[in-house]
């Protein structure tokens, strides 16, 4: 390989050459300033000399900025004589609002060089707005509702424009919508607030030429509604009684936002009054009726700012009622009758004090006998409320005794200086009064409780016993008869004496022997004095007792909607248990009837009902089911007025899987069926499932062993009245029974029509054994035949998935003398490394043998090659390929 090169030559020169330009050009630069967009200016001279013992032939002019714009420039290349000129011109056209630097570049040949010769003027300038604005935005600060404030923009065109303008935003509007000009114009833009609180908007101007747009700013407008707040914005001073004032109420005015200015208030009705008590705008407003009503009027008001002439105004609506007040006491006069003398009387008596009038009233209460007790002895007593008072006499000696009960009314109302903390006078009082007498005696007697003694319920042929206490409360001893009437009501003790103020515990008892209410009265008389109390209860029977269901030793309960289940059970046998009413609730039960609605459960060794359940006592019963149909039975067990769910189900009886039980040869197809020892009259489904045990080495799965259809499980049905399962329309379904020795063992499961399992509790099973052998060959091929070797291919299985053994044979030809005949090879590695891989895992007991043979010699004195595969459980049987014809 050859490598290409290069060949390199360098001619080095070192020197200076010095020569003058060919051509000039002036000014090098040029500035134009500040320039409108949008307009051009004045063209400006640039000169070119041609250098004055030089001609020159100038090959192009050229600008690089457009906005930089050349006039007469020659077509073309032109030629210029020594120390001829040539003018051209530029001028600036800017077309936005930028800085723009550029520059002309002029290119020409001299006579004296080969080589172009370039000169440049650099060039400068300012695009401009056509107009500007002052100021950059407007803030009109706050501003009353309903007021408005202007100011002034200044907008300064550079040249005549024509001007539109636009506000936008809420409350913002502007003077002149259009205008021409060219010198400075003022506009006033005024914001008057549509609402409380921060506005925004802008005003956009629009400057144009000739229809044409040039310019469009922009300034923000903001501004802040203030607005004036009263609170609250009604007021109602209720009723008032006439003549007095009410408690003041606070009004506070405020703006919204706070601003400065002075806050002003006005009535229009003299019976409201408002008086300032703060100058922050808090105003306190009275009410003093002057006749009887309702009043209504408007209090106007207002806050004035930084403009006198733009006040904001609002109004306060403000009512009150005027009342006349005049309480009444019912009932008017109170005899207490006879009470024991230095005892009070019970029970209280009741007066009602009624207030006429929509004025809430303060009271106070007081007797002019002190044997004359109220309560309470203050209140409050709010408008057409009524107050009800408990009155006692309590004599301190025998004999009568008066008094009046005088209630003291009154209404409060405020005076004094608003500003400051407001006392308190009584503007209205007024009184009601009760005639009060009664009688001081020497014996009398008090009970508690005071009227009545409710038992309850008590259990039939049980008791219940409370007490009774009674106190002498008169001013002498008191020899005192108890007894008890009208029920099973008994008194203990029947006499006893007592002494002023001391008191006798009476026991009074309650044993009803039938159910239903009861009532009676005990009495306790004295000389001059009877009390008595009224006595009640109900004889009670305890509902039936809720069931529990007997487990042994145990029982188990079950609530009312709760659930009773039966032991699965085969159809044409049955299964009971046993249920207990246990009465633990300390009274007889009634238990009225015991009922089922399905005759598959059957009630056994019922008592005679209705029956009685005493405390602590128990009935029981059994229920039995008797299944006539392989299904889930749902029952109902009545039990007086509570209900129970009775659940059961049937089984299928003497199902059996047919085929199984022996053995069956490895690779085979054989069948089973499921068959049941009686018809129903409904259908059934179910599911036949296989597994297997292997009894190879490794004890590996065999996939292969399987249903004909896929799978290791199988649906079938029973249709009424048979007794073959169905797999489809066949009355059996195959199996695989794979390569693999081992068991392969059936299950069956049965469901009813509503897809409930009606398996029997030992399921259907059965098995089948594929048993452990030698190899089986099923086929031997010669393959890759040639003058120096063969191979033979071995396709067969190993029940046991274990090979150690290959033995050949080879037959010589006629007349052929071979030196090897017989070739015994152990293979025992070889296959266990094979059969416990992976992938051989997923074949069972299959495997494909290819073994290669080297013939040193002439192959054709080989005629065949028989051989045998051997393992522990056996050999073979012998093969044979023809290697020779």
């Amino acid at each position: 390989m050859r490598r290409a090169g290069w060949l390199a030559m360098a001619v080095a020169a070192t020197g200076t050459l010095c020569a003058q330009a060919p051509f000039t050009v002036t000014p090098g630069a040029i500035s134009f300033g500040n320039v409108v967009a949008g307009t051009i200016t004045t063209a400006r001279a640039v000169t070119l000399t041609a250098a004055p013992n030089s001609a020159i032939t100038i090959t192009s002019i050229s600008s690089d900025l457009h906005e930089f714009v050349l006039f007469n420039v020659p077509a073309g290349s032109f030629f210029l004589s020594a120390g001829e000129p040539v003018t051209i011109a530029v001028a600036f056209a800017p077309d936005a609002l930028a800085n723009f630097n550029g520059k002309i570049t002029v290119t020409g040949m001299s006579s004296f060089s080969a080589a172009p010769f370039t000169q440049t003027v650099s060039l400068t300038g300012t695009g401009s707005a056509p107009f500007s604005v002052s100021p950059a935005s407007l803030s009109f600060g706050n501003v009353l509702l309903g007021c408005n404030a202007s100011q002034a923009v200044t907008i300064t065109p550079l040249v005549p424009l024509d001007f539109s303008l636009t506000a936008s935003g809420s409350g913002f509007s502007v003077s002149q919508t259009s205008f021409s000009a060219f010198t400075n114009q003022n506009v006033a833009v005024t914001f008057k607030p549509p609402a409380q609180g921060s506005a925004s908007g802008s005003l956009t101007i629009i400057a144009s030429q000739q229809g044409a747009t040039i310019q469009t700013v922009t300034i923000a407008l903001g501004g802040v509604g203030v607005d004036l707040t009263v609170t609250p914005n009604t007021i109602d001073f209720g009723t008032v009684v006439l003549g007095t004032t009410s408690a003041g109420q606070t009004v506070h005015l405020a703006t919204n936002p706070p601003v400065s200015g002075s806050f002003q208030v006005s009535s229009g009705n003299s019976v409201f009054a408002a008086t300032p008590v703060s100058s922050n705008g808090d105003t306190q407003i009275t009410f003093t009726p002057s006749s009887a009503g309702s009043v209504t009027s408007t209090l106007t008001l207002a806050f004035t700012g930084s403009d006198p002439s733009c006040p904001i105004v609002r109004t306060l609506s403000v009512t009150g009622t005027g009342a006349v007040v005049a309480p009444t006491i019912s009932p008017t006069s109170i005899d207490f009758g006879n009470v024991a003398v230095g005892t009070t009387s019970q029970p209280p008596q009741t007066a009602t004090l009624t207030n006429n009038s929509t004025v809430s009233l303060n009271g106070t209460v007081s007797s002019s006998n002190s044997s004359f007790l109220f309560s309470p002895a203050s209140f409050t007593l709010g408008g057409s409320k009524s107050q009800s008072f408990n009155l006692n006499f309590k004599p301190p000696s025998v004999g009568p005794q008066t008094g009046v009960i005088t209630f003291t009314l009154a209404t409060l109302a405020t005076s004094g200086p608003p500003s400051a903390a407001l006392s308190t006078t009584v503007a209205f009082t007024t009184t009601v009064t009760l005639a009060v007498k009664g009688q001081g005696q020497a014996c009398d007697l008090s009970l508690s409780p005071t009227s009545s003694l409710d038992f309850g319920d008590v259990g039939v042929q049980s008791s219940a016993t409370q007490s009774v206490t009674v106190t002498d409360s008169g001013g002498g001893q008191c020899d005192v008869t108890a007894t008890a009437a009208g029920g099973p009501f008994a008194v203990s003790p029947g006499s006893f004496s007592l002494t002023a103020g001391k008191s006798q515990q009476v026991s009074i008892s309650f044993a009803p022997t039938a159910a239903g209410s009861l009532q009676g009265t005990a009495t306790f008389a004295a000389t001059g004095v009877s009390r008595s109390l009224t006595l009640a209860g109900r004889g009670v029977l305890a509902p039936a007792p809720p069931p529990c269901v007997k487990s042994g030793a145990t029982c188990a309960p079950v609530l009312p909607g709760g659930t009773i289940s039966l032991p699965r059970t085969l159809v044409g046998s049955s299964n009971t248990i046993e249920v207990d009413l246990n009465n633990s609730a300390g009274v007889v039960a009634s238990v009225n009837s015991i009922t089922t609605n399905d005759p598959v459960f059957a009630l056994e060794n019922l008592p005679k009902l209705p029956a009685s359940v005493p405390p602590g006592g128990s009935l029981s019963f059994v229920v039995r089911f008797l299944p006539d149909l392989p299904r889930l039975t749902n029952a109902t067990l009545n039990i007086d007025s509570s209900t129970f769910s009775l659940i059961g189900t049937g089984v299928v009886t003497g199902a059996t899987i047919n085929g199984t039980g022996g053995t069956v040869g490895p690779a085979q197809q054989p069948n089973v069926g499921v068959t049941l020892g009686q018809s129903y009259k409904t259908p059934l489904t179910g599911r036949l499932t296989l597994t297997f045990g292997s009894n190879a080495l490794g004890a590996p799965d065999d996939p292969a062993i399987q249903f004909a259809g896929g799978g290791r499980s199988i649906n079938f049905t029973l249709p009424a009245g048979a007794t073959a399962a169905l797999f489809g329309s066949a009355n059996q379904i195959a199996f695989q029974s794979g390569t693999v020795a081992g068991a392969v063992r059936f299950a069956a499961t049965f469901a009813d029509a509503a897809g409930n399992d009606v398996t029997p509790p030992t399921p259907p099973s059965g098995s089948v054994t594929i048993n452990r052998s030698g190899p089986v060959i099923s086929s031997a091929t010669l393959a890759n035949r040639s003058s120096s070797g063969f191979q033979v291919v071995i396709v067969g299985f190993a029940t046991t998935r274990e090979v150690n053994l290959f033995d050949g044979q080879f037959t010589g030809a006629s007349g052929a003398t071979l030196r090897i005949n017989n070739l015994p090879v152990n293979v025992g590695t070889a296959f266990a490394n094979f059969f416990n891989s992976t992938a051989a895992a997923l074949f069972g007991g299959l495997f494909n043998l290819t073994v290669p043979f080297t013939v040193d010699g002439d192959i054709n004195t080989i005629r065949s090659f028989s051989f045998t595969l051997s393992n522990g459980d056996g050999a073979s049987a012998a093969t044979q390929v023809t290697v020779s014809p």
